[in-house]
């Protein structure tokens, strides 16, 4: 299994708002062979963070690179203002 960690930061105000987005994004995503969970994850210090597990780099590879992945991204910088990191990426052994 591949994992991708990315935090994430955002207007706040527009909380509720995004994770409506977030949870329609993850309809249009659902479709990518290999995806097996994208979830919106807080942490108690009040940061966001994103864990996509997919079930190798290549299926991830294939949505990041997907024409709906990269309007998704687009749309969540620009409506939502969405700063990430850089992601850290992991191999379940």
């Amino acid at each position: 299994m591949f994992i991708v960690i990315v935090d994430i930061d955002f207007k706040k105000e527009l909380e509720s708002d995004f994770r409506t987005w977030f949870y329609e994004s993850n309809q249009i995503l659902s479709k990518f062979k290999g995806l097996i969970s994208r979830k919106l994850v807080d942490s108690k210090k009040g940061k966001q963070c994103i864990v996509v597990e997919h079930q190798n780099k290549e299926t991830f590879d294939k949505m990041y690179q997907s024409e709906e992945y990269i309007r998704l991204r687009s749309e969540a910088e620009s409506r939502f203002q969405v700063k990430t990191v850089v992601p850290r990426v992991y191999n379940l052994v």
